[in-house]
């Protein structure tokens, strides 16, 4: 397959996926409480693909019930007259598709009646007292429809572990609104320069939310299916989020993709690449489907950074910290391209697809053998620019390259 037959693949890949979940959602949503699916019934599969729909059936016990997490996609005229709802430490009360109700009443148990006259909620607690609030509505990203969490809640806190597999299992802010510039103007340069990726990461991203935290990595899980989670320090900028956004997009594409994995595996996905394949490094200890996962990221990230690098966009420590990326997730590419040409761990159909990898690095080798040349000595799991820099100096590169 060429890049537009990929690119088409991908389309198609995603969508089917897509209508798979949203009706294994629905099949959930019914199971568990027969009178909201009642009320959502007829709703498009947009709604059952809600994010946190998936985080209520993964945490145990669910902190926010389904009722709450439905309300905002139920038809106003075909909303109950009260459903139960439920503050968090800060008295805030998360409703998707609407915002947060802002409240003095912090971790409550409260009930909230529509009102179809002025088209808002009341607030009422155990005793039937009046609870006053305000309604913070949702954020959009500029030009988008991608909410931009500005705080958490306690259904999206149980998504985060450590580096370790260990569950945070604590609240988590948000530092987005300070980075909403930098968020906005990478989408934008992923829409300018990649146009067609950027169409499927713009479908399969609900919510961005960019935190900061030690040792707790970005990420984007099927338990939160539609949010990418990016933790982001003061100094990044736009050449971070377009490496991410690419990045994290492409595991939420990737994942509704391949919700009918066994098609693309004779190896089993979930063992570890290191016991299916002897060569490969003991201290590797992703599974088959991460390693494939991982390729398919790797593959729109060198894609999109080779672009932004080489129609020179940025300029530079900018231009700096691109090409630095790029070299970085380019050998990374090359390890995993290795570890995926095993025999026999790929269907003919998976094996296809591994051949498209295969295909961009081999085509990103020949192009740009300057990558090879970029020092990445003791670079951690997450690209270190500092580090970077003190290998690479500004000057020695750029005239290198030349």
């Amino acid at each position: 397959m060429n890049d537009d037959d990929f690119l088409a693949f991908s389309e198609r890949r995603f969508t089917d996926g897509q209508g798979e979940l949203a009706n294994a959602m629905r099949t959930l949503v019914a199971r568990e409480e027969p009178d909201v699916y009642e009320a959502l019934a007829a709703e498009d599969d947009a709604t059952f693909l809600e994010p946190l729909f998936f985080t209520y059936f993964f945490a145990k016990p669910p902190p926010i019930e389904l009722p709450q997490l439905a309300i905002g996609y139920v038809p106003a005229a075909s909303r109950p007259s009260e459903l139960p709802i439920r503050t968090d430490a800060r008295g805030r009360a998360y409703l998707p598709n609407v915002g947060h109700l802002v409240t003095s009443r912090a971790d409550e148990a409260l009930t909230a009646s529509w009102d179809a006259a002025s088209r808002g909620f009341a607030l009422r607690d155990e005793q039937g007292r009046a609870v006053a609030h305000t309604v913070r509505e949702r954020r959009l990203v500029p030009s988008t429809e991608i909410e931009l969490l500005w705080e958490g809640n306690p259904l999206l806190d149980a998504t985060f572990t450590d580096v370790d597999a260990v569950s945070v299992n604590r609240p988590i802010p948000s530092v987005g609104p300070s980075h909403e510039a930098s968020i906005s103007r990478a989408l934008t340069l992923i829409a300018e320069h990649e146009p067609g990726y950027s169409v499927l990461l713009r479908r399969a991203t609900r919510q961005i939310f960019a935190f900061s935290y030690p040792r707790v990595n970005s990420f984007a899980t099927l338990n939160a299916h539609g949010i990418v989670f990016f933790n982001a320090a003061d100094r990044d900028d736009e050449v971070y989020f377009v490496d991410e956004l690419v990045h994290q997009c492409g595991h939420v594409v990737f994942n509704a993709m391949t919700v009918k994995r066994r098609e693309l595996f004779l190896a089993d996905p979930d063992a570890p690449i290191a016991d299916i394949c002897p060569h490969v490094s003991r201290r590797e200890i992703r599974s088959l489907y991460t390693v494939l996962h991982g390729l398919y990221t790797e593959r729109a990230m060198v894609e999109c950074l080779r672009k932004l690098d080489e129609r020179a966009v940025f300029e530079g420590r900018k231009a700096h910290e691109l090409r630095g990326r790029l070299a970085f997730i380019f050998r990374k590419m090359q390890i995993d391209v290795a570890n995926a040409s095993h025999r026999g761990l790929f269907t003919p159909f998976g094996e296809s697809i591994v051949d498209v990898f295969r295909e961009t690095f081999t085509r990103t080798e020949r192009e740009r053998p300057d990558l090879f040349r970029h020092v990445l000595e003791g670079q951690p799991y997450n690209f270190d620019y500092a580090l970077y820099a003190r290998h690479n100096p500004i000057e020695e590169l750029f005239s290198a390259a030349e």
